[in-house]
Parts: structure tokens; sequence; C-alpha cells
């Protein structure tokens, strides 16, 4: 299960990159996306990891990529 500040920070995160958007086109400003890279490194972070990426889908939905490697 996903700790509720995981969530609540991912929310903020989503929050935070709109008004980034809407304050570089008012105050003419560069802003490139980076994106962010989130790590796994046992089955139970990959467990928490897949359920991040099932809410980002479902609310969000771009962006979201992962790659595999053991």
């Amino acid at each position: 299960m996903i700790p509720s500040q995981t969530v609540i920070k991912q929310e903020l995160i989503v929050r935070g990159n709109k008004l980034y958007t809407e304050h570089c086109s008012v105050l003419k400003f560069p802003f490139k996306r980076n994106g962010a890279i989130i790590l796994s490194f046992n089955d139970e972070e990959i467990k928490i990891l897949e359920e991040l990426k099932e809410i980002g889908r479902k609310k969000w939905s771009y962006g979201i990529r992962d790659y595999k490697k053991r």
C-alpha cells in the first residue's frame, strides 16, 4: 500500500507543474520539463512503484514510462 504522504506529494507535484506552465506564459521566463526518475531496489518498492504508475496513468496520463532491469 502506498503511504498517504506519497500520494499527497504526487498531487502537489502535478499542481506545481501546472503553475509553472501558467507562470512561464505570464512572466515570460524559460522552463523545460526534464521529468523524473524513480528507482526501486526490492520487491516491496517495485510494488509501490507499480501502484504509483497506475495512479499517475488514471489521474494525469502523460509521460509515464518504465524501464526494467534485473
